[in-house]
């Protein structure tokens, strides 16, 4: 709905309350960035890449970083990833906007016809 400044707003919000918890964290760089605060984005991003040795971090919020950033590629291979490991989250691929910005890509018809099979 382009009221990124109110995504940002809650999305930092959500971090702090919840004691930085990583789902929040990339909902927030998703935020960042089609706010245009691509560097902020980033640094969320990194921090995510950074915590994969040491705790789970589910392709999906990768995803959703990507889309932030308007890394298609990007975020079409993490969705790949998401889709092999049955993340959360995935029955809403069809129906959510959020994924609009990938549904012009062929891949993304191919990857949306595995979920659920």
């Amino acid at each position: 709905m382009s009221r990124h400044d109110d995504g940002v707003r809650l999305g930092e919000r959500a971090v702090a309350l919840s004691n930085d918890a990583l789902f929040f964290k990339s909902w927030l760089g998703c935020a960042y960035g089609k706010a245009g605060m691509h560097e902020r984005a980033r640094a969320i991003l990194e921090d995510l890449q950074a915590c994969e040795d040491s705790q789970y971090v589910s392709p999906l919020w990768l995803v959703w970083l990507y889309i932030g950033l308007g890394e298609k590629d990007h975020a079409l291979d993490a969705l790949a990833e998401a889709i092999a490991e049955r993340s959360a989250y995935l029955w809403i691929i069809r129906q959510s906007a959020f994924f609009d910005p990938l549904r012009s890509e062929p891949r993304f018809a191919e990857l949306a016809s595995q979920v659920g099979s």
